[in-house]
């Protein structure tokens, strides 16, 4: 999946769209004063008469409130000609899923500010495919979007109401959103070397064309060591580390692009507000990124401990083993097309040499490394 690179509404923009919607109706119902003690002289008016409810009749519902409403049309049918991956899919899937009455032209008539400050962009709309150049956001735009539309608190009818939508069409893309900007925030040195390799590209209009798909293994756990690693290592060594890496590349892009335009952390203070609505779990959870270190050692002690499975009669064969580290820290082993080279008790010894290997839990979802085993 290819998603371009320089979208830059992101997820903030669905917020925008509650902003946009009408406002209900005030009802219509009389307001009542309060009633004076008429004076002895004056006749005594005729008491209303007394208007009998049907209790069959269930009272109408309130009016969906503004978020509501945004919410629910945000979930039609998209409005580009790409290929639609939404719900699962990045910022510019989500974007192609706003209801029809939210345009850049609107939003920033309804913020009263211009939403960016510099970049490809007009003012009525967005332009994907500049090639050394992005949207830089208008912090006094990002500020109104925060503080101005906002999602409802925690444990409110519209919360409620909503939760579904948000679980079936927002979550996944939230859920990346965070876990990314965590990691981010955890090792600040990684995310600045990121941030001006980027920027110095960007400066000397040297963007290599797709240079963000480096960032499909940002989360992976050896993505931040110091010593550059190739994407073939990746395939055998985490891979995307479970959070998807097509949609991960799309958002480190734009928490780059955030930093380098100072909004990044009012973003995020946006982020935290939709989360603690409708996710207040995942920002609770303790921090344990996997370390890399850890992992290497327990591959390796792993690997060394199926000596004892070796057969001098084997003459050469090897055997592919996938092994898969699960966020409890516990291993398991699988042998792959080459296990007919094993025989039965060496397939059985290696499993349960891996799974005897325990390293320290950690976040996330399961790890799984590809390793080459002789089995002479």
């Amino acid at each position: 999946m290819i998603l371009r690179r320089h979208l830059g509404f992101g997820l903030l923009g669905f917020v925008a769209s509650a902003a946009c919607s009408p406002a209900p109706q005030p009802g219509t119902s009389p307001i009542l004063a309060p009633v004076e003690t008429p004076m002895a002289r004056e006749p005594i008016p005729e008491p209303a008469p007394i208007v009998r409810v049907d209790a069959s009749v269930a009272p109408a519902p309130p009016p969906a409130s503004p978020f509501e409403t945004a919410l629910k049309e945000w979930t039609r049918k998209t409005q580009c000609s790409e290929f639609d991956y939404h719900p699962n899919g990045g910022l510019q899937s989500f974007w192609c899923h706003r209801p029809g009455r939210v345009t850049i032209a609107s939003v920033r008539e309804l913020a009263g500010v211009d939403i960016f400050t510099k970049g490809p962009h007009t003012a009525d709309a967005l332009k994907l495919d500049a090639a050394n150049d992005f949207g830089q956001y208008n912090l006094a735009f990002v500020r109104w979007l925060v503080d101005k539309a906002s999602p409802p608190e925690r444990g409110s009818a519209a919360q409620k109401a909503t939760q579904p939508y948000y679980d079936s069409h927002m979550k996944p893309l939230a859920e990346i959103f965070w876990k990314t900007h965590a990691k981010a925030h955890a090792d600040q040195t990684c995310f600045k070397r990121e941030k001006a390799a980027y920027a110095d590209l960007i400066a000397k209009k040297k963007l290599p064309k797709d240079y963000y798909e480096r960032w499909f293994f940002f989360m992976n756990p050896y993505f931040c060591d110091n010593a550059p690693k190739a994407a073939n290592f990746y395939y055998d060594n985490g891979f995307d580390a479970g959070v998807e890496g097509n949609v991960t590349k799309t958002v480190i892009g734009f928490w780059l692009r955030r930093a380098m335009d100072g909004t990044m952390d009012t973003f995020a203070e946006g982020l935290k507000k939709l989360l603690a609505a409708y996710q207040p779990e995942l920002m609770t959870a303790p921090a344990r990124p996997a370390d890399p270190a850890a992992l290497t050692r327990t591959l390796a002690a792993a690997v060394n401990s199926v000596a004892a499975c070796r057969d001098p009669k084997a003459k050469g064969a090897t055997a592919s083993v996938a092994i898969t580290i699960s966020s409890d820290g516990q291993l398991s082993a699988r042998l792959m097309a080459a296990r007919a080279q094993a025989t039965p008790t060496q397939a059985t010894c290696i499993e349960n040499k891996f799974s005897a290997q325990q390293m320290t839990p950690f976040d996330g979802e399961s790890l799984v490394f590809n390793r080459t085993i002789a089995l002479k």
